[in-house]
C-alpha cells in the first residue's frame, strides 16, 4: 500500500487482524484456541532517511512519533515502537538506518480484533527485514518477537494466540503449550463483525480472568498434584469445586468448559460439520464468557440476542471483552438481516469479513 507520505516505498508490509472463534481466555492457561486472520489490515510503508531516527506517521490518529535508531537515547514513555526496537536489537538485529514510516489501517482500534498486535507485528516485520536482511525469518519467529515486544516487555497478562494467528495469516488451531499451529479449512458460510463502539477493557479483564483461573487450578493441585487442566473432564468441575475458594469457582468452571467446547469445535471443523452446529457451540462459549468470565456488557448481549433472532447461527464477544466487537456466524441469505439487527440495537458498524485462507 502506498501512502501520500511515502510514495514508491522501499518497504511495504501489510498485516491482518484476527478473530478468535473458540478458546477466548484459554491461551494464557496453555490451552488451545481456534482463531482466524481476517481481511482487515494494518499497512506500513517505509523509506530510508538521513536522520538516524524513525519518523513514524500514524495516519488514522494524525500523530507523528520520533524514535532514535539507538533506543537507549529515547527519553519518552516506552511504547510498542520502543519495545519492538529494543527487542529486535537484543535479538541481534543490526539497525543503523533511520526511516520515514507511514502506518494506516482499517482494523477498529481497541475493539478485540487485535489492531495493536497487527501494529506490533508490522513493526517487527520491518525491523526483521532491515536488521536481518539475509535471513529467512519464519512466521513463528515473527510471532515470538511480536509477543516479546507487546506482552512480555510490559509484563502484561496476554498469551500467544493473537501473534501466532496474525503471523500465520490463516484459520488455525493453536497449541498454546508448544505454540504449534494447524491450518484448518473454514466451514463458515458468512462471518460478520459488529462494532459496539464501547472500548474493551483488556488489561483488567485479562488480569482478573487469568489470575482467578490460575488460582483455582493451583488450589486443585494442592489436593491432586498430578491434575492437568488440559486433560480435565466435565466431571472434574463438581469433583474439585469444594477445594476451591468461592471467589474463583466461576473461572474454574469457565476454564474447563471453554476447553471442552474448543475441543468439540475442532472435531466438528475437521469432520466438515455445519456452520449451524458451530454456531451452537459459539453460543455455548458466549454463555460462559458472559456469565462466568463476566466480560460482556448488557448492551452487547442485546446485540447478540437480536442477531440470533434475525437468523444468526451463533454469536460471541471477541477478545478480552468488556466492550469491543461481536462476531456472528450466519448464512449469506441472512447476512443483511443480521447486520440490520446489529445496527438497530446499537452497533456503530457491522460488516462481513473474509478469512484469509477460506
Amino acid at each position: 500500500m502506498t501512502s501520500l507520505i511515502n510514495p514508491n516505498p522501499v518497504y511495504q508490509i501489510r498485516v491482518p487482524g484476527r478473530v478468535c472463534f473458540f478458546g477466548d481466555h484459554q491461551d494464557y492457561l496453555g490451552l488451545p484456541a481456534i482463531a482466524g486472520a481476517i481481511d482487515r489490515y494494518i499497512s506500513l510503508t517505509a523509506n530510508p532517511n538521513a536522520q538516524h531516527q524513525f519518523v513514524i506517521h500514524l495516519i488514522n490518529t494524525n500523530t507523528t512519533l520520533q524514535l532514535p535508531v539507538n533506543p537507549d537515547l529515547y527519553t519518552a514513555k516506552p511504547n510498542y515502537f520502543f519495545s519492538g526496537l529494543k527487542v529486535m536489537i537484543d535479538q541481534g538485529a543490526q539497525i543503523t538506518q533511520g526511516f520515514d514510516i507511514s502506518i494506516v489501517g482499517n482494523i477498529p482500534m481497541n475493539a478485540g480484533l487485535s489492531s495493536s498486535t497487527a501494529l506490533v507485528t508490522a513493526w517487527i516485520k520491518l525491523l526483521a527485514e532491515v536488521g536481518f536482511p539475509h535471513l529467512d525469518i519464519t512466521k513463528s519467529q515473527i510471532a515470538h518477537w511480536s509477543h516479546l515486544a507487546e506482552v512480555r516487555f510490559f509484563n502484561e497478562p496476554g498469551g500467544h494466540m493473537d501473534h501466532l494467528t496474525i503471523a500465520d495469516e490463516g484459520l488455525i488451531h493453536i497449541n498454546n503449550k508448544t505454540f504449534q499451529t494447524e491450518r484448518l479449512e473454514s466451514p463458515f458460510e458468512c462471518v460478520l463483525i459488529a462494532e459496539s463502539g464501547m472500548a474493551k477493557q483488556t488489561l483488567q479483564t485479562l488480569k482478573n480472568a487469568r489470575s482467578y483461573a490460575e488460582q483455582a487450578i493451583r488450589e486443585v493441585q494442592i489436593i491432586n498434584p498430578q491434575f492437568d487442566i488440559e486433560k480435565a473432564a466435565e466431571g472434574d468441575v463438581a469433583h474439585y469445586v469444594d477445594a476451591i475458594d468461592p471467589k474463583y469457582r466461576k473461572h474454574w468452571y469457565a476454564a474447563i468448559h471453554n476447553h471442552l467446547i474448543t475441543q468439540q469445535a475442532l472435531l466438528l471443523i475437521k469432520q466438515q460439520g455445519t456452520a449451524q452446529s458451530l454456531g451452537l457451540l459459539m453460543d455455548a462459549h458466549q454463555h460462559i464468557l458472559e456469565h462466568y468470565i463476566e466480560n460482556t456488557p448488557k448492551a452487547m448481549s442485546q446485540m447478540m440476542r437480536a442477531a440470533r433472532q434475525s437468523g444468526a447461527y451463533g454469536a460471541k464477544i471477541v477478545g478480552s471483552g468488556g466492550g469491543g466487537v461481536v462476531v456472528a456466524l450466519c448464512s449469506k441469505e441472512n447476512k443483511k438481516d443480521v447486520i440490520k439487527a446489529f445496527m438497530k440495537t446499537g452497533a456503530v458498524n457491522s460488516y462481513e469479513v473474509q478469512l484469509l485462507n477460506a
